[in-house]
């Protein structure tokens, strides 16, 4: 292995296992295990055992380049890269894990296990083992995913990067969901995904027609509450590559799906992530259809609508945006009207009332607090550019 690589990873073992007893392992080609470290081999082996086409599911992810988040058996969670000679040739797979991403009483393992044939010994055994597993945060697991493709590769992702098997390889006897079913899912996720790339105006329409029967599946275990924040954060990652695709700018995307993870992961009731979720695809179809629509709008300018959009809750200043988009103030305000058909302040105080209407329907504020919230100079300014926007009054 490279020296640089191995000393890298190293490293990052060592802080990682300061917070987490978490295994690490290095697989060559022929998936043998060349390295561990950690403190609970022997689990990986019985895990392994009971899904023996564990590491072949994971080489046939290969093809990414990027990390896969793997649920395996028991609802154990892994991240799994790949590190790959100068010919583009697969050298080794660095695994990680596993972990739960919420807490697992003795209970919910003698039930998981219930579904295996297996000798009592054996479930003995792998019981013990496995309530060592650590209990890891999702974000925090995704984040680990995310430096472990640092310390092989030197390039920097986002958890918008990470990859997601479509379907996991059916197993006799221990599935309560058929090929079928899997099959359909991933057929309506694509559909989903489509129309946010093509930013179709009539996506949340067509979104319940498609999404009826959608069936997700799990990802984690524990609390439905954690599942649901799971299945959102992956949701929003899929929904920023399919923004990307259609043309949203890779730094606006990620911004926009940071926010959007944070949102899911403050979420204290499924209403309230599903609101999130909810408001994040429309985010993204209608920036994606502004930018199919508007194809008279210069990069320079759709960029600075993107970082207004992104800051309205910030003091935003022509200053700062000039000195973004690389024009001189003056000649940035001329640019912005001529293509925009508006001056950037009558943008800024459109895009606040729009935020502005989105508080007031989601989040239990007054409109004084909303008011300063966005920065208006007092609510009685603030009611006048609403009810100018609207036709109506905050109230």
């Amino acid at each position: 292995m490279n020296e640089e690589i191995r000393n890298r990873l190293l490293l990052f073992h060592n802080l990682v296992s300061c917070i987490h007893n978490i295994g690490f392992y290095i697989f060559d080609v022929e998936q043998n295990c060349i390295f561990f470290s950690g403190n609970n081999k022997k689990l990986q082996e019985l895990l392994f055992q009971l899904d023996s086409s564990f590491l072949t599911n994971v080489m046939n992810m290969k093809k990414t380049g990027l990390p896969v988040v793997y649920r395996g058996i028991l609802n154990c969670m892994w991240i799994a890269d790949y590190e790959f000679s100068e010919n583009h040739e697969l050298l080794y797979i660095h695994l990680i894990g596993p972990s739960f991403m919420d807490n697992v009483s003795a209970s919910d393992i003698d039930t998981m296990l219930d579904a295996y044939d297996v000798s009592l010994p054996f479930k003995r055994e792998l019981k013990e083992l496995i309530q060592q597993v650590p209990v890891i945060p999702v974000v925090r697991f995704f984040e680990y995913g995310i430096m472990l493709h640092y310390c092989i590769t030197e390039e920097k992702i986002t958890i918008a990067d990470l990859q997601y098997p479509e379907h996991t390889k059916k197993e006799e006897n221990h599935t309560d969901r058929s090929y079928h079913d899997a099959y359909s899912t991933w057929a309506m996720e694509q559909k989903l995904l489509k129309l946010i790339e093509e930013g179709n105006p009539d996506f949340r329409k067509l979104a319940v027609r498609i999404s009826n029967g959608l069936d997700p599946g799990n990802l984690g275990n524990g609390s439905s509450l954690r599942q649901f924040k799971n299945m959102m954060i992956i949701s929003t990652a899929l929904c920023t590559r399919a923004a990307i695709r259609g043309g949203l700018d890779a730094n606006i995307a990620y911004d926009l799906s940071a926010k959007y993870i944070r949102g899911i992961e403050a979420g204290q009731f499924l209403s309230e992530i599903i609101e999130v979720n909810n408001t994040m695809q429309d985010d993204f179809v209608h920036r994606v259809h502004q930018i199919h629509e508007k194809k008279g709008i210069s990069p320079q300018i759709r960029k600075c609508c993107d970082y207004i959009q992104i800051h309205i809750e910030e003091n935003i200043n022509l200053k700062d945006i000039s000195e973004i988009c690389g024009y001189s103030p003056e000649h940035l305000a001329r640019k912005f009207k001529k293509e925009t058909g508006m001056t950037m302040t009558q943008f800024i105080t459109k895009n606040k009332i729009e935020r502005a209407k989105e508080l007031l329907h989601i989040q239990n504020k007054t409109i004084q607090e909303i008011c300063l919230q966005l920065g208006f100079e007092s609510q009685s300014y603030f009611g006048v550019q609403f009810k100018k926007e609207t036709g109506m009054s905050p109230a």
